[in-house]
C-alpha cells in the first residue's frame, strides 16, 4: 500500500517513519502493512535518485517543471493582485455614495438602501479577504522558489551534495522529491513516486524489483 511520512517524539528525540496511508484514514485494521523506519525507506529512495540523476536529465526536468509551475501560479496570482484593488475601490466608492443617500431616504427606499449597503459590505469583505490570501500565496511562492532552487542544485550535484548533507537536509530533500512510497510486502517490491510537478507531466516512478 501507499506509505506517507510521519514522526513521533520519545525522550526528546524525534523518530521518523513511514506508515500506511489507508491506515491513517481508516484505522489500523484497514491496512496490514507495518510502519517502517524512515532511514530504510529513504535509503532505497536515495539509491533510485542516485541512478536517476546519473545522466543529469532528472535535475534538468525537475528544474524545468518546477519553474514552469511557479511561473504559472505566480502569473494567475499577479492578475488577481492587479485587479482586486480597483474592484475594492469601486465598491467602496459605491457604498459611500449609498450611505450619503441614506439621510434623505425614508420607509421602503431606506430599507432597500440599507440592504444594498450591507450586500456591498459583504462583497468588499470577500474581495479584501481574497487580496490578503493572494499576498500570502505570493509570499509562499517566493519561499517555494528558494526551496526549489536548493532542491535543483542538490540534484544537479547529487552524489557529492548528499554525502555532505546533515540528517535534517537529507530528510528535507527526500520530502521535496517523493510524493509517496508504495510497498508490496508479499512480493518484496517498493515503488517511490516523485512529486507530480505539473499538469500533463507524468511523475516518474522509481522501482525496486
Amino acid at each position: 500500500g501507499a506509505m506517507t511520512p510521519a514522526s513521533t517524539r520519545k525522550s526528546g528525540r524525534e523518530y521518523r517513519y513511514y506508515r500506511c496511508s489507508i491506515r491513517v484514514k481508516e484505522g489500523n485494521a484497514a491496512c496490514p502493512a507495518r510502519p517502517l523506519p524512515a532511514e530504510a525507506i529513504e535509503g532505497f529512495v536515495v539509491e533510485r535518485i542516485r541512478e536517476a540523476t546519473a545522466d543529469g536529465n532528472l535535475a534538468h526536468d525537475v528544474t524545468r517543471k518546477l519553474q514552469a509551475r511557479i511561473a504559472r501560479e505566480r502569473k494567475d496570482l499577479l492578475v488577481e493582485r492587479r485587479e482586486l484593488p480597483g474592484l475594492i475601490a469601486r465598491l467602496s466608492a459605491e457604498r459611500r455614495e449609498l450611505v450619503g443617500m441614506l439621510a434623505r431616504a425614508e420607509g421602503t427606499a431606506r430599507r432597500l438602501l440599507e440592504e444594498k449597503i450591507e450586500e456591498i459590505g459583504e462583497r468588499l469583505a470577500v474581495h479584501e479577504g481574497r487580496l490578503a490570501e493572494v499576498e500570502r500565496a505570493l509570499a509562499a511562492l517566493a519561499e517555494t522558489e528558494i526551496e526549489t532552487e536548493w532542491v535543483t542544485v542538490s540534484l544537479a550535484r547529487f552524489d557529492s551534495v548528499w554525502d555532505a548533507m546533515n540528517v535534517q537536509n537529507r530528510a528535507r530533500l527526500v520530502r521535496a522529491l517523493v510524493e509517496r512510497v508504495e510497498i508490496d510486502e508479499p512480493n518484496g517490491r517498493i515503488t517511490a513516486t516523485l512529486v507530480d510537478l505539473g499538469p500533463g507531466d507524468d511523475a516518474p516512478g522509481l522501482d525496486d524489483e
